[in-house]
């Protein structure tokens, strides 16, 4: 049953882009335009599809409580993470996403206060002087003005 609805959503997929490659838009702010970010989105589901199809059936964990719990909190603090992050700023947010996220899933709070520091600069600094995409700064505003 799991192989016949990856199946179905490997075919949406790919019909998906089908559809997605004539996308056009009159106006664009990126270089490329807005084409090929649902297009590599589309892409990567359908060859996550198509392992899921040929993998070893008998690989599947069991669901569990603990399993659930571990999903729903993670759900849950990307949902804090999308309501706080104007208020917040990218910076805070995304350090106390990935830090809580660290740590939750068994890192130590020093080295997951590290690596959350280290991947919310790293991603400030891409998207802002990289991408150049403007993030909202919230709470650090008066700092960066």
């Amino acid at each position: 049953m799991e192989r016949a609805v990856v199946g179905v959503w490997f075919l949406v997929c790919v019909f998906l882009i089908y559809v997605g490659w004539d996308l056009y838009a009159p106006y664009s702010y990126e270089p490329l335009g807005p084409k090929p970010y649902p297009i590599i989105l589309l892409a990567l589901m359908a060859l996550g599809a198509m392992v899921l199809v040929v993998r070893n059936p008998g690989s599947v964990r069991p669901v569990n409580k603990a399993l659930l719990l571990k999903r729903a909190v993670c759900v849950l603090a990307m949902v804090a993470y999308g309501l706080t992050i104007e208020w917040l700023g990218f910076l805070i947010a995304s350090f106390l996403l990935a830090w809580v996220l660290a740590v939750f899933y068994g890192g130590s709070v020093w080295k997951g206060g590290l690596a959350a520091l280290v991947i919310s600069v790293f991603a400030y600094v891409a998207f802002e002087y990289v991408l150049d995409v403007p993030l909202p700064l919230g709470l650090l505003d008066p700092f960066f003005s």
